[in-house]
């Protein structure tokens, strides 16, 4: 049988664990929440150059390469707000729920050691529940910031080329 000091121990451990859990899944929705804006950022910087461009008077080619490339970077910001959303978008974090411990009789009818292994599987329950809704979160902010990248870096090439084009053709 486990002493009461360990049994301490590990509802210490198994708590910093649960808070360090929980905080790892606030940080993804922070992370995830700043990329968003950035991303509103590039968007609309996106839309104010797509904007002023004028190709009426461009070669059928430039007018082809501009829409292929504009519509490449819209679905990659597009896709990119898609994964920040859902990164953002709230999922169940499961809480400890004390109340059983609290009640006279389960503290009569039960040993402290009994209690302090509960405590501790209650926690450790919460911990396994809430590592898949913070893995998936952590996936989609990645994902998400992947497709931010390779937008932005698809949108500096294209800007490159246009300048290329309209000072050099």
């Amino acid at each position: 049988m486990a002493s009461t000091g360990a049994l301490d121990a590990v509802i210490d451990a198994t708590k910093t664990k649960y808070v360090e859990e929980q905080s790892r899944f606030q940080t993804i929705e922070q992370r995830a929440s700043v990329s968003l804006t950035f991303t509103g950022v590039l968007l609309g910087l996106f839309f104010v150059y797509a904007g002023e461009r004028n190709y009426g008077e461009a070669a059928f080619g430039h007018v082809v390469y501009a829409i292929v490339m504009l519509t490449v970077i819209f679905l990659l910001i597009g896709f990119a707000i898609y994964f920040f959303m859902k990164a953002i978008i709230s999922r169940p974090y499961r809480q400890i729920i004390t109340t059983p411990f609290l009640k006279d009789d389960y503290m009569e009818n039960n040993t402290e050691s009994h209690i302090k292994k509960s405590i501790i599987a209650s926690y450790n329950n919460a911990i396994i529940e809430n590592k898949e809704s913070i893995n998936q979160k952590s996936i989609s902010c990645n994902r998400g910031l992947y497709l931010l990248g390779a937008a932005f870096l698809v949108f500096v090439v294209y800007l490159i080329l246009e300048e290329v084009i309209r000072y050099g053709g």
